[in-house]
């Protein structure tokens, strides 16, 4: 009976894994390019007999990006995706942050540049480096955070956010257990 329940549980990861893995794509690439790379590959494999690496093929012609994170790093592996905000500067017409890729994965991450808890601007950090320091115009900022929305299958939040220094320094949002 113990074989039975792992097998169910390694079946609900296996599938909850794929979708999880799909929205981090189509996060990263956007609803309106996402669709154009679904259409191609449907466009070049309906009703014939495609393998995983078509599917790749499909995505990276139409995207022109290198997939390999997802291919390669995340679907046939437990790599785990994390990334920390390590350094916030505040500078007189911009402000840099620096993230860091901590987990074993090298995607993409979104990087959210907050005001009273709304989302102002969003950049992604590129896969291939394992710190960048991305520059948002402004600094009107109260607060950053990795994956605001949390649609990356992203294993540690709780470095993922920096609030501005007020009387009592730096903040971390309150959870919840």
């Amino acid at each position: 009976q113990a074989a039975d329940y792992n097998m169910i549980n390694y079946g609900a990861i296996v599938y909850s894994k794929t979708g999880l893995v799909f929205t981090y794509l189509k996060e990263y690439l956007g609803d309106t390019l996402f669709d154009q790379c679904m259409q191609q590959y449907y466009n070049e494999w309906h009703y014939k007999h495609p393998q995983p690496q078509d599917l790749r093929a499909a995505f990276e012609k139409t995207s022109g990006k290198n997939l390999g994170w997802l291919f390669d790093d995340i679907i046939p592996t437990t790599g785990q995706i994390d990334f920390a905000i390590k350094k916030v500067k505040v500078l007189d017409n911009h402000t840099e942050v620096t993230v860091k890729n901590i987990g074993q994965v090298d995607g993409p991450i979104s990087v959210d540049a907050l005001f009273n808890g709304k989302v102002r601007s969003t950049q992604w950090a590129e896969p291939g480096t394992k710190k960048t320091t991305l520059t948002f115009d402004g600094t009107n900022y109260d607060g950053f955070a990795i994956d605001s929305k949390t649609r990356i299958p992203e294993v540690n939040r709780n470095n993922n956010y920096w609030k501005q220094k007020g009387p009592f320094g730096k903040v971390e949002p309150c959870k919840m257990e």
